[in-house]
Order: structure tokens, then sequence, then C-alpha cells
């Protein structure tokens, strides 16, 4: 049952034992109650509860959830449960890249003014995204040593603008171009791509420009992430509801 208004990552993962139990999804982002919809003049305000999120709402909760988990990340302080988070900030940041990659990329680079050069910076973010996702993992092993510190530390500082230019320029632009009701069909297919999307970063393979190719790509690397994954330990569903709620308060 997904929590109180919106939950974005809605596919069956493992988020701990007890979700590996009950094959219950790990609640992704914060609540829709509290997202903040930019706007045509760049600004943002809360959406309208009577239709579903758009996918600048979703991608603004993507956002939050990411930093939350990653401000919880750098807490903690016993190595199991740095793991928990070093899992779950990989697990969020590759779900949502994916989608954008197919979804929002594709339209930005048709439809926006000068959307080709932005979509393609975009694209070139994500690359070194998933470079680090790559990096990141690697180290996961020693969650307190310094080559896994500095991977998340990078990852984080490319994440962070990659993110501030996408409220700053891109969300108001696709506010300002799309009717509600096409921001709330992409909005369906991005949270529904989120569904099958990857869950660690493939450097070698990913961003590509084709999104077909990417979506059909995508499903197949999910499929083997996913078998990966069952032997990882995740923050469970209630831990990960708490922490994305503390970073929904920081923001009010």
């Amino acid at each position: 049952m997904d929590p109180p208004g919106y939950q974005s990552f809605t596919t069956p993962a493992p988020t701990g034992k007890t979700s590996q139990q009950s094959g219950k999804a790990p609640c992704g982002t914060a609540a829709s109650t509290t997202t903040t919809t930019a706007t045509a003049a760049g600004t943002a305000t809360a959406p309208d509860q009577s239709r579903s999120l758009s996918v600048i709402d979703r991608i603004l909760a993507d956002h939050r959830a990411i930093l939350a988990v990653h401000q919880h990340l750098s807490a903690v302080q016993n190595p199991a449960d740095r793991l928990k988070w070093a899992h779950q900030l990989i697990w969020t940041v590759s779900r949502h890249a994916a989608a954008e990659e197919v979804v929002v990329y594709p339209s930005i680079e048709k439809d926006l003014p000068h959307g080709a050069a932005r979509a393609d910076d975009a694209r070139h973010a994500h690359a070194q995204i998933h470079l680090l996702l790559k990096e990141v993992d690697a180290a996961i092993a020693d969650v307190g040593g310094r080559a896994f510190a500095d991977a998340v530390g990078e990852l984080m500082r490319v994440l962070t603008e990659h993110m501030r230019l996408e409220e700053e320029v891109d969300l108001p632009a696709m506010a300002k171009r799309y009717a509600p009701f096409e921001l709330d069909e992409m909005g369906r297919r991005f949270k529904w791509f989120q569904t099958l999307a990857p869950t660690r970063g493939h450097p070698a393979v990913t961003p590509l420009k084709n999104p077909g190719i990417e979506a059909v790509l995508g499903v197949a690397l999910s499929a083997l992430d996913r078998l990966r994954d069952v032997g990882r330990e995740f923050p469970s569903d209630e831990e990960l509801r708490r922490v994305l709620a503390a970073g929904r308060g920081s923001e009010e």
C-alpha cells in the first residue's frame, strides 16, 4: 500500500528483510501534499491535488528524495546502516536517471527552445552520474573508507548542479510549453518506466540518444540488477518514510 499522497518507487525491490518477505516496494519520494511544482515564471507552487502528479512534480519529489537519502547516509555511523543507505542511494539515483533519459529528455530535445543543446548537456551529466554510481558501487565494501566517501561526494556534487539546472531552466520551460494534461501523461510514463528501470549505474551503455533502444536495454539491465539486488540489504519501508519525511520538513 502506498503511503499517503505520492509514492514514485512502486517496483517490488528489496528493502531489507521485511520488504523482501512482504513483497512491498520501498517508498521513494516525499508525499504529494508538500510537492512543489515549477511554473512558467520559474517559481514553485503546491500541485493541484485534484489531478495526478505531473512529471514536474515527480522529478522534484525525486530530487528531494535523493538529497534526503544522501543526508541520512552522511549522518549514520554504523557500518551496516551506512551500507543499507548506500544501496538505497544507488537504487534511487539510478531509477530516476533512467526515467529522465527515456521519458523527459526526448521531449525537451524535440519541443523546447534550444532543447537539443539542453538535452545533450543533461545526457552528458548523466554519463558522469552513471560512471560515479559505478565508482560508489565499487567502493561500497568499505563504507567508512576514503574511496567510498570521495566517490559519493563527487556523485552528489555532479547531481546537485544537474538538479539545480533542471529546476531553474528545464522544469519552468516545460511548465510553460506543455498543457497540464500533457505533463500529467508524461508523469504517468515517468512513473511507469521507473518500475522497469535499472537499479545500478551502467556507464558503458547509457545514456543513449535513442529512447526506444534505451528503454529496451534498460529493461534487460534491470532484470540483471534486480537479481543482484536480492542479496543486498536496504532500509525498511518505515525507515525510508521517516528519512523522506524529515527531508521534506527541512525544505518547508
